[in-house]
């Protein structure tokens, strides 16, 4: 899968706005959507460079940056620190997160390819169980990245993690994603998938 490329492509923010959130996204959500809309795009879509240039440091922690390799296969580049201490691993490189069955595993997968394919974004909701059998929720934003040329395109995903997740003990970190559901696309100029 290849995005274009050539110059006259090209769109600064000005030229293309960005789409409202629905009502009720959590504040820390519109903030790096506000963020990423600002880039520069090429065909609607940022590129990692530029996203990296200036990432907001604060929301950095509960980002993770993940190559989109096909519709059933993702591999984390990039996993934020605030992940990894809920985790207490760094799946960072690993070629599938083994915090996923193989059923949240699918559904991931084809969000992330639907979305870099159109491309378009989305907001979804992450259900995770810690060791001690815990549910917690994370409302999260997947958006489409520009990659090198040749290189697979990819999603940079922010998860605002509640104060009670974060309160999590060292010996109960999260264990396993339970489920994962696509709450809202976000047509970003090429239009939304159709339910």
């Amino acid at each position: 899968m290849k995005l274009a490329t050539t110059a006259d492509q090209s769109q600064t923010p000005s030229q293309t706005s960005a789409a409202a959130l629905p009502a009720g996204t959590p504040g820390a959500i519109l903030s790096f959507y506000a963020y990423w809309a600002s880039l520069p795009r090429t065909n609607n879509v940022p590129r990692l460079s530029d996203y990296l240039d200036n990432a907001p440091s604060a929301l950095q922690p509960f980002v993770a940056i993940v190559d989109v390799l096909s519709p059933t296969q993702t591999g984390p580049r990039l996993i934020g620190t605030g992940f990894v201490d809920l985790l207490d691993r760094d799946d960072t490189g690993r070629p599938v997160p083994t915090a996923y069955s193989a059923t949240v595993r699918e559904l991931v997968s084809h969000a992330a390819w639907t979305a870099v394919t159109r491309p378009a974004a989305y907001l979804c909701m992450r259900s995770f169980r810690t060791k001690a059998g815990r549910p917690t929720h994370a409302d999260s934003i997947c958006l489409p990245l520009f990659n090198r040329p040749g290189a697979p395109p990819l999603i940079v995903s922010y998860a605002a993690i509640t104060k009670a997740s974060l309160k999590i003990e060292h010996s109960d970190q999260l264990q396993s994603t339970v489920d994962f559901k696509v709450t809202h696309w976000i047509d970003i100029g090429a239009g939304v998938p159709q339910a």
